[in-house]
């Protein structure tokens, strides 16, 4: 059996160069199909474009080829040699982290953040929120005006709690979670890396009846 390393795929980094996002875009032919983004992620995406610098490039839709097969990433925002992402979790998505691995390796992503909403009564997940904490993460990739504009935009908790997104990596917004992961950090991802990598655990129907009681 062959097992796949997190160190050898490091070291297969360092050995390879990355494409920027903006190549790989020039290539498709008009939007990316099979992939449905939600009103939030769209309208994050919106006002990322309308404040950031002319060097700062945000993308749309980009698909991340890794062995387990192409996984997409909700936005990709990249400025010179550095590049994020952000994913939003859908309804029925399982297993994000390992799959948030594989992209933040194979996707050459400086960081890589998860979105998730929390269904917590009627409250709305704001996307300026959002939007203004990952825009506190990179203020040099964005105008002096964007910024103006994205802490106008955002609402109390995010204006007095963003920078424990930096400081921890982990932050609750009224309706949303935000999680970060880091590729100098392999202690946020080496983890749910090789398990992604890593055989499935078959059960089988006679594993199930010797587990019965008699």
């Amino acid at each position: 059996m062959v097992r796949t390393s997190a160190y050898p795929t490091v070291e297969w980094l360092i050995r390879t160069t990355r494409a920027p996002v903006t190549q790989r875009l020039e290539s498709e032919d008009g939007p990316v199909k099979g992939l449905k983004s939600c009103n939030t992620s769209n309208s994050v995406a919106d006002q990322l474009k309308s404040w950031c610098k002319g060097n700062t490039i945000v993308a749309q839709g980009v698909w991340i080829p890794t062995p387990n097969g192409e996984d997409p990433v909700d936005i990709v925002i990249e400025r010179k040699n550095r590049r994020i992402g952000i994913r939003f979790s859908s309804r029925y998505e399982t297993e994000s982290d390992n799959a948030d691995a594989l992209v933040l390796v194979y996707g050459r992503f400086d960081a890589l953040y998860r979105i998730t909403h929390l269904t917590r009564g009627s409250v709305v997940v704001e996307a300026g929120d959002i939007s203004y904490s990952i825009v506190s993460m990179y203020p040099s990739w964005f105008t002096s005006e964007g910024r103006v504009a994205a802490g106008r935009s955002a609402g109390s908790e995010a204006l007095l709690h963003a920078d424990r997104l930096a400081w921890k990596g982990v932050l609750q917004l009224p309706g949303a979670l935000l999680k970060r992961i880091r590729l100098s950090r392999a202690s946020d991802w080496v983890t749910a890396f090789e398990r992604a990598l890593s055989p499935p655990k078959l059960v089988s129907y006679a594993d199930v009846r010797m587990a019965r009681p008699r």
